[in-house]
C-alpha cells in the first residue's frame, strides 16, 4: 500500500487555501460594518450641525455672524477621535450652535476643496462676513482642539 503524497499534499492545500478565503471574507465584512457604526455614531453626534455642498454654501451666503466649519473624513481616526472629543460640547453651547458646522470633506465638489485650501483632515476654518463663497474670508485654525479655544477662535 502506497501513500500518493502528492494527492494528499494538494487537498490540504486546497482546504488551506480556502480557510484563507474565507477568513479575508470575513474580516472584510466585519470591517464594512464597523465603518458603518461609526459612520452612524459620527452623525449622532453632529446631529443637525452637518451639512452638504449645497447647504453650506447658501449657510455661508445667509450667514451675517462668523462661521466655523469643521471639515472631517470619517475614516480619518483623528477627525473621529476629535469629533467624539468635542461633539457632544460643541452640541450643548448656548447660542454658538448656529455658527459651527461639520462638512464630510469625502463628498466635496472640486471647486469648493479648492475655495476652502483642503489639504487635509480635519481641517478647521473660520470664515467671517463672507458673502458667498467666491469671496471667502477664511482663516484656518491651527490650535489644540479643544472646545474653549475653538469658541474662543470662533469669536476673535
Amino acid at each position: 500500500m502506497t501513500i500518493d503524497f502528492k494527492k494528499k499534499y494538494l487537498k490540504y492545500k486546497n482546504k488551506y487555501l480556502e480557510a484563507k478565503k474565507q477568513k479575508q471574507q470575513k474580516k472584510h465584512q466585519q470591517m464594512k460594518g464597523g465603518q458603518l457604526k461609526i459612520e452612524d455614531e459620527l452623525n449622532e453626534i453632529m446631529g443637525n450641525m452637518k451639512i452638504d455642498n449645497k447647504k453650506f454654501v447658501d449657510f455661508v451666503k445667509q450667514s451675517k455672524k462668523n462661521i466655523l466649519v469643521i471639515v472631517y473624513a470619517h475614516w480619518c481616526g483623528h477627525c473621529v477621535n476629535m469629533i467624539k472629543h468635542i461633539g457632544p460640547f460643541l452640541k450643548d453651547l448656548d447660542g454658538n450652535t448656529d455658527q459651527i458646522r461639520y462638512l464630510d470633506g469625502t463628498e466635496l465638489t472640486d471647486e469648493l476643496k479648492q475655495k476652502l485650501e483642503i489639504r487635509g483632515f480635519p481641517t478647521i476654518i473660520k470664515i467671517e462676513n463672507s458673502t458667498g463663497i467666491d469671496n471667502l474670508n477664511k482663516t484656518e485654525y491651527g490650535g489644540p482642539r479643544e472646545v474653549a479655544q475653538m469658541i474662543e477662535f470662533l469669536n476673535e
